[in-house]
């Protein structure tokens, strides 16, 4: 039974599945709905001995909604900035692998520079890849370059934008992405009825509201150029990451490569838990197993239970922990093994019930 892990989030086709088995954990070859062939050999305490049971439930990925902010400030004009970053959103809209993805743009500084609430309208409102390939390349065809970097009036509009977004769509990841050549300048720094002071220290403090608020927005940034170290800080405060291009190499590549990596980055290998009880029994989460599966017909991998993110350097490529030890909703990959079980196009994530647990 193929099952699709998600039908519209971006890696739609990265991962085959994921099945959560209720009850025994033995998977044997064969024609039914739950069969698959484990590894037994993945370390000590590995127990695949009883008969898989015959109920499940499918577990899901989130889907995954981006909506990014592109620098359209006079310096954009200078090295081949601008260029380069419009023919990289192509190519990365443009792929394959973001079918499923929900993509929207906005623009800073707009006419109304300061006014918050015309950041709140986006150039091309979130939608679903490759649905909203041809407006947001007519979109960027369109732009000029012209002004300073109002980022905070920017910041706030375009958060109340993803917040109502992410209310109407409670089941979604959502993440913004700052692209920018520069922190916060001169531009809106009288407070006055239309926003904030534009100021690092402002923009900072409106992304860590959006990433401690619920729901949650998480911030990410592209820095293109020499002078955006400070952009670090932003993202770090809205519970992301900040990759910087060099302006002295390509920069298309750069920035394509910076945009695929916070694609995989902001979509987190995490598996909600089913609600599920075998015979009357609750679930007993000292009895949950994940194999990893890189290719139909491959043998599954048992991942191993390193108990809590600090413990994931133990076991980078093959580690999982609750989300929360004391009353567990959700299974979720070290950072690593995550990267490795969304690499390809045909692996597939099993959470299985009913055996001891292999930890570390």
């Amino acid at each position: 039974m193929n099952l699709t892990i998600m039908k519209r989030a971006l890696l739609n086709s990265v991962l085959g599945g994921v099945l959560a088995t209720v009850g025994a954990c033995h998977h044997q070859s064969g024609n039914g709905d739950n069969d698959a062939s484990v590894n037994t050999d993945q370390g000590a305490g590995s127990d695949f001995s009883m008969a898989c049971a015959t109920s499940s439930a499918k577990a899901e990925l989130a889907p995954l909604d981006m909506l990014i902010i592109l620098d359209t400030s006079a310096s954009m004009d200078y090295e081949g900035k601008w260029t380069s970053v419009k023919l990289a959103l192509k190519s990365f809209v443009a792929n394959t692998q973001a079918a499923g993805l929900g993509f929207g743009i906005q623009y800073y500084p707009l006419r109304a520079q300061c006014n918050r609430s015309d950041y709140a309208v986006p150039a091309v409102p979130i939608q679903v890849l490759p649905m909203g390939n041809a407006a947001i390349t007519a979109s960027l065809e369109e732009q000029q370059m012209s002004g300073g970097t109002p980022i905070v009036p920017a910041f706030e509009g375009v958060f109340d934008y993803l917040k109502q977004w992410a209310t109407a769509n409670p089941t979604h990841k959502v993440v913004m992405v700052l692209a920018s050549d520069g922190a916060p300048d001169d531009s809106c720094i009288a407070p006055t009825d239309m926003g904030a002071t534009n100021s690092l220290a402002n923009a900072t403090q409106i992304a860590m509201e959006a990433y401690t608020s619920n729901p949650q927005v998480s911030t990410f940034v592209i820095g293109v150029g020499s002078e955006t170290s400070t952009l670090q800080q932003i993202a770090t405060a809205g519970g992301g990451q900040a990759i910087f291009v060099d302006t002295s190499t390509d920069i298309q590549g750069a920035f394509l490569d910076a945009l695929t990596n916070i694609r995989g980055n902001a979509l987190s290998c995490q598996f909600p838990i089913p609600n599920v009880s075998d015979g009357g029994t609750l679930l007993d989460f000292d009895a949950v197993n994940v194999l990893y599966t890189s290719a139909p017909n491959a043998q599954p991998d048992s991942l191993v239970n390193v108990g809590d993110i600090t413990k994931c350097g133990s076991a980078p490529l093959n580690g999982w922990y609750y989300d929360d030890p004391l009353n567990p909703t959700e299974v979720v990959l070290c950072q690593d093994a995550c990267a490795k079980a969304v690499a390809g196009t045909t692996g597939r994530i099993d959470v299985v019930f009913g055996c001891k647990t292999i930890v570390l």
